[in-house]
């Protein structure tokens, strides 16, 4: 029963790794869950070995010799004969040489952890020959590029035998989020440059893009319960020397210090709980922000307007506004999480299914009744005979300060956030999360749309008694004339620049 079990599960292995797909390659990662064609899993195969043969030119070149082989079967005594002949030898002499100096490479890949949109960085290639003969003509990660990632032309070098050298070189990322970098590769293309030999490490890399952030003046927030200067800092050392006696507990959240870990109330309940103490009440921010932006009719209309203008739709201004929201909270971190003043934040967010919380990859550790239940549904659906639940929404609560979330763990929280599709996010504020608000005012809302959802939300602040300041991200010039009248909310319209800028704290 022992040999089965092991061959069933080197069956799931195999399974797994078929629908992941070529760890070289861009974007094959499969989430659980989610259907992947097989026809699709076994064409990127071949496409990815078929990248790790073949160099561009040689997998032209063998598309010729394809169609000049079909003429010359066809007609023998034609000049193409003489092509596919030509052809034919120089693969064989590319493919023997090749054989009979077949080098042995090995590459590590250094990669920093975090890094920032639209500025350069650079990864580090520690290449060794593992060969007594010479390697020429060696690319470090030559396709490593595309679909938002910018890189510098790759440089050859040949290394010696038995050698090995440090290779440096400069990317640049587009957008905030989650990269999932492919395995580092190495390759050379000697002698002709038709078949190239390619050797891989089969790690995959995450790199962390945080939002863009700029370092505000401390001097020009007020209002917060803010401490400047050393007169800060000696009084966190004081809170330590002292001892003061923590008045509860809460979970452990990524970022929080270690010596603030209450280890015999972690023990007692069987996960890891911080100290909190009085005076992190006391001078508290909180940040409400909106991370939701639906499609509506405006928008469609707005957008089938643009095309029909042969402009270009206007995804890329909503985008914006969302990074813009992201990019205010890491500044306000960054700049007051360390003048005595503790923020916390709370957003809208997408709740996870179990099949996302799970990080195996379909067929890994999954029964055969699950299989066919979930491939049962998954059929249903795309019948019609059964309607999928819309994704549900919770509010998330962060902490960012002393004893709590540094603000680079907060800058990676931030870096892995979604944009919202729903246009009743803010309905999800529960009454327990409204008391833990109105323990810490003021509080400062930020929204980039001004719905039925935000002005209940607001009526629920403004009832509970709590201080309530409303910064509505708007165009500028562009939204006075359509928006003359005054707002059911007392909201303060702010631009993208300003609000990236600090101006909303004069």
């Amino acid at each position: 029963m022992e040999f089965f079990r092991r061959i069933l599960n080197l069956y799931r292995r195999w399974v797994a790794a078929f629908y992941r797909g070529p760890s070289w390659l861009w974007g094959n990662e499969v989430r659980e869950g989610k259907y992947v064609s097989p026809t699709l899993a076994l064409f990127l195969w071949f496409h990815g070995l078929c990248s790790r043969v073949f160099t561009f030119q040689g997998w032209v070149l063998f598309w010729v010799w394809l169609a000049t082989a079909f003429y010359a079967t066809v007609m023998l005594r034609s000049p193409v004969m003489i092509l596919f002949l030509v052809l034919t030898g120089l693969f064989l002499l590319d493919g023997l040489l090749l054989l009979l100096l077949f080098p042995r490479l090995k590459v590590v890949r250094t990669v920093p952890g975090s890094v920032m949109p639209g500025r350069a960085f650079s990864i580090e290639y520690e290449v060794e020959n593992l060969s007594f003969f010479p390697c020429f003509s060696i690319l470090a990660d030559p396709l490593l590029q595309g679909r938002g990632l910018k890189s510098d032309r790759p440089v050859f070098f040949s290394l010696p035998g038995k050698g090995k050298c440090r290779i440096v070189r400069e990317f640049q990322l587009d957008k905030r989020g989650v990269w999932l970098l492919p395995a580092a590769t190495v390759e050379t293309a000697f002698p002709f440059g038709l078949f190239k030999a390619s050797f891989c490490d089969h790690k995959r890399t995450r790199i962390l893009a945080h939002p863009l952030w700029r370092k505000w003046d401390s001097s020009l927030f007020s209002g917060a319960g803010a401490e400047r200067g050393s007169r800060a800092e000696k009084r966190r050392k004081r809170s330590f020397q002292r001892g003061l006696e923590p008045i509860g507990c809460r979970e452990y959240v990524y970022g929080d210090e270690m010596r603030c870990i209450h280890w015999g109330n972690s023990a007692k309940w069987g996960k890891l709980v911080v100290k909190e103490f009085e005076e992190e009440k006391n001078s508290r921010l909180t940040v409400i922000l909106d991370t939701a932006l639906p499609f509506t009719w405006e928008d469609v209309f707005r957008a089938a307007s643009h095309i029909l203008r042969l402009h270009s739709a206007p995804f890329a201004e909503r985008d914006r506004k969302f990074e813009s929201v992201l990019s205010f909270a890491s500044s306000l971190a960054a700049s007051f999480s360390g003048e005595g003043q503790e923020l916390v934040f709370y957003f809208p967010a997408a709740e996870e299914t179990e099949g996302e919380k799970r990080s195996s990859s379909p067929g890994e550790g999954e029964k055969e009744g699950e299989k066919k239940e979930s491939f049962r549904k998954r059929l249903l659906s795309v019948l019609g005979k059964t309607v999928r639940k819309k994704s549900s929404c919770v509010i998330r609560e962060l902490f960012v300060g002393n004893r709590h979330m540094s603000p680079s763990a907060f800058l990676d929280e931030l870096s892995a956030v979604e944009k919202v599709d729903r246009a009743d996010r803010f309905d999800f504020v529960t009454q327990e999360v409204l008391e833990k608000i109105a323990e810490n005012p003021p509080v400062l809302l930020v929204l980039l749309r001004l719905d039925k959802s935000a002005q209940l939300l607001y009526g629920k602040l403004a009832k509970a008694g709590i201080p309530c300041r409303v910064l509505l991200l708007s165009d500028g010039e562009k939204e006075k004339e359509k928006n003359a009248s005054p707002l059911p909310v007392p909201a303060e319209k702010i631009t993208e620049e300003a609000l990236l800028a600090g101006r909303w704290m004069v």
